[in-house]
């Protein structure tokens, strides 16, 4: 393979010339040439050194974090001073999967983020030496602070769970034109305000061309045979409205008679080309991409609020979600909840597949299973999680648990899941006797509860499809931090000196031990996603936020034992 890079390209752009015949080949192509040349003859014998090997670097998928480690020499990264930068996202690369929201054959490509001379640089991970950043666009006047950065809800900057500061989209036919938009503070100086101002740039761009005015996008829209970004949708408030691709001819989709506060997609992920479920002020509605139209409400969501979210999660064809169906206005209030699924196309209304006492805190689904799962605790009971495997079947309890909380991830099959017990008195507030195990989607137990231990990753293929090993930590021993926020003194079985191994989703048992953690460190959970064998995992405790200074960042080979290496010591 033969790279064209000619002498009069940018800097970005020669970076994202390498991309871009990146992602051509890894689709069968052969470039060989330029074009437009000379047309020399190569007389002279020796002909031209070939090109110095890549390296597929590994990026964090956090949002959080910014480094770049080659897996094949861990000690050679690519990583600015953390405090420096703000709103990171790594962006990846595939084949579309046509008529799926599928992505095939993903590679990470490339990370974004701004820094604090005002910049946005990206890092591409494929790359024959220690990778460097590069400016795109000729913003400079991008700020690092929370509010312009952090997305989601946030006690301490008055934000909420649909606040949005960062938003990005992969652009699969040429990676070159994935955007990222961010905010920048308005006349009142600081970001989160009615007068803040959105840029977009594409990563293509070199440091001459000025970003993209624009506003922040709820959705992207692909096209569905090549996945390149052809528009974006937007909630305006006085109006839906639709751009393309280069946030030009806006067209209304949907003007309400009174303004929509809040819009976001529903369990909508991949590549979106015809249209999606979105919720608009607590009414589940279908926008067809194609048709630029809206449907009315197929549901009306229960004690609906804008500060908030209802748990949702959905494999190829169908959402389940829950909403709080608790009679608000009683005293005391009762909690009780209602489990639902619906097409994703919106060709139908939602159907109930189960009533539950107590409030649901997580629905999940596999991408291509279809039994649902869902957490919940009754009124003064224990951890639960419940599946559906729909029809006319009554659902079943999979597991009730010792403790009253917990999490857990599934795959097409089974259920893994941590669970603990939370008790407060006073100002302490302890989470104790966490403890893992596996139970199928019946019920049936896979591997009884394990004592001091906790699930902290998942890795998934590259396809985007079942998770095909979990991260779990062992050892756990009490870690003890002061809330930054209340006050309160917490206690939670921590990651301090435990040990970290992979079990296998195939076998259900321990294939790797990643290696032993440092203690002293006041790490109480951890969270990751690994789209390789070579991938991070955030340590995290009650201060963490998105700003990396609040969290530490693991490297961990689900392939090679004594692997684990933690990269900074932010919580001590």
């Amino acid at each position: 393979m033969s790279l064209c890079v000619r002498s009069g390209m940018s800097k970005i752009q020669k970076f994202f010339a390498a991309l871009a015949v990146t992602a051509v080949t890894s689709a069968g192509l052969y470039l060989s040439g330029c074009g437009s040349g000379s047309g020399g003859s190569n007389t002279g014998g020796g002909g031209t050194n070939p090109p110095p090997a890549q390296v597929q670097y590994v990026a964090p998928q956090d949002n959080v974090f910014v480094a770049a480690i080659n897996p094949a020499s861990t000690g050679t990264m690519y990583s600015p001073t953390l405090g420096n930068f703000a709103g990171a996202r790594t962006f990846i690369t595939g084949t579309i999967q046509a008529g799926t929201p599928t992505v095939q054959d993903q590679a990470q490509y490339a990370q974004v983020y701004k820094y604090t001379d005002g910049h946005v640089y990206g890092v591409t991970l494929l790359s024959s030496s220690t990778p460097s950043a590069v400016q795109i666009s000729s913003e400079s006047q991008a700020t690092i602070d929370d509010p312009c950065s952090n997305n989601g809800a946030n006690t301490l900057l008055g934000t909420t769970v649909n606040y949005v500061a960062t938003q990005y989209y992969n652009d699969y036919a040429n990676p070159a034109n994935s955007v990222y938009f961010y905010r920048l503070p308005g006349p009142s100086g600081t970001c989160n305000t009615t007068g803040d101002i959105i840029h977009m740039v594409k990563l293509g761009m070199s440091s001459s061309v000025a970003p993209i005015t624009a506003l922040m996008p709820v959705a992207v829209i692909h096209n569905p045979t090549t996945g390149a970004i052809t528009g974006f949708i937007v909630n305006e408030g006085t109006a839906i409205t639709e751009y393309d691709e280069n946030f030009q001819n806006r067209a209304v989709l949907y003007a309400p008679t009174t303004p929509t506060d809040v819009a976001y997609t529903l369990a909508t992920s991949g590549v979106s080309a015809t249209g999606g479920l979105f919720v608009l002020d607590g009414n589940i509605v279908y926008i067809n991409y194609t048709n630029n139209t809206v449907s009315s409400s197929l549901f009306s969501v229960p004690n609906w609020s804008s500060t908030s979210r209802f748990p949702n999660s959905a494999n190829s064809t169908t959402v389940f979600f829950s909403v709080n169906t608790s009679n608000e206005a009683q005293t005391p209030v009762v909690p009780t909840s209602e489990v639902y699924s619906m097409p994703l196309d919106g060709s139908a209304a939602p159907t109930s597949i189960s009533t539950e006492s107590g409030i649901v805190s997580a629905v999940a689904v596999a991408e291509y299973g279809t039994t649902p799962a869902w957490s919940v605790v009754p009124p003064g009971g224990s951890y639960t999680i419940r599946s559906s495997n729909g029809g006319t079947a009554a659902p079943v309890t999979a597991i009730t648990a010792a403790g009253n909380s917990g999490s857990f991830v599934v795959t097409a099959n089974a259920i893994y899941y941590t669970t603990s017990t939370y008790s407060k008195t006073g100002t302490a507030v302890t989470y104790s006797s966490t403890q893992t195990g596996i139970v199928s989607m019946s019920g049936t137990v896979i591997q009884a509860p394990l004592l001091n231990s906790r699930f902290v990753a998942e890795e998934r293929d590259n396809n985007g499809n079942d998770w095909l090993d979990i991260i779990r930590a062992r050892n756990l021993s009490p870690v003890t931090a002061t809330s930054n926020t209340n006050s309160d003194t917490y206690t939670e079985d921590g990651l301090s000196g435990a040990t970290l191994e992979v079990v296998s989703t195939s076998s259900n048992s321990v294939t790797i031990t990643l290696g032993t953690l440092p203690s002293g460190t006041t790490i109480m959970s951890g969270s990751g996603t690994l789209t390789a064998p070579q991938g991070y995992v955030d340590g995290l405790n009650v201060n963490s936020t998105p700003d990396p200074t609040t969290r530490d960042l693991i490297y961990i080979d689900t392939s090679t034992s004594n692997s684990v290496i933690q990269l900074t010591t932010n919580l001590h």
